[in-house]
């Protein structure tokens, strides 16, 4: 009833990706809500009655950061699709600063470089 979220038929309920596409918090206060993703809405229930033999599940990190680390918002993103029994097939990370490529997927996690997409 809040008009937050919106139901669709393809992708189940989605949280509105309109701006400032931060959390709600960003507006009152920029510390420590600037990358705060605990927002974002996760609709697994009707994600899994989509997928099909064929179904390939590809993650785009626009403006990744080469230091894979806990605290990160896409190793978690990851880890939280992990425990929902959803493999990423392939990881495209784009970043505009340059980042020499053997030094970056020396970071990735052993079971992530398969899928693992490096570009800048």
């Amino acid at each position: 009833n809040s008009g937050q979220l919106s139901s669709t038929k393809s992708s189940g309920w989605v949280e509105p990706l309109l701006p400032p596409m931060r959390h709600p918090n960003f507006c009152m206060k920029k510390a420590g809500n600037i990358l705060n993703i605990e927002y974002l809405v996760h609709d697994f229930a009707a994600m899994c009655r989509k997928l099909k033999p064929t179904s390939r599940i590809v993650l785009f990190d626009m403006g990744a950061s080469p230091k894979f680390s806990g605290a990160s918002n896409m190793w978690k993103i990851m880890n939280l699709f992990g425990q929902f029994g959803f493999k990423f097939d392939h990881i495209y990370a784009y970043e505009i600063r340059r980042f020499e490529p053997e030094e970056v997927y020396q970071l990735v996690p052993p079971h992530l470089q398969p899928a693992y997409h490096w570009i800048n």
